[in-house]
């Protein structure tokens, strides 16, 4: 199940819960660790000159597209951890 077929719950902040300042710091957290892995995916993106021998068909395209999804679920916690700390400011 994807992003856009779960829904995104917001956590409550009350009495008995954590504070809002620790959710917050703990979603900035998440947000700035979702934004480090995408600089790092982009670092990382396949290249034809790693896969052009590989014995498996089409390698590169294949690779690609693996590396497509991934950059979508980080894409996919980096909304969510924005969502989540725009929700805890109000």
């Amino acid at each position: 199940m994807n992003r856009r077929e779960r829904p995104l719950v917001f956590p409550t902040v009350h009495l008995n819960g954590s504070s809002r300042e620790d959710l917050i710091a703990q979603w900035k957290a998440v947000y700035q660790a979702a934004d480090a892995l995408y600089a790092a995916l982009a670092n990382a993106c396949p290249h034809g000159r790693d896969y052009y021998v590989s014995k498996m068909p089409d390698a590169i395209n294949v690779a690609t597209r693996a590396h497509a999804e991934r950059f979508a679920d980080v894409r996919a916690v980096y909304e969510d951890a924005e969502e989540i700390l725009g929700h805890l400011a109000e």
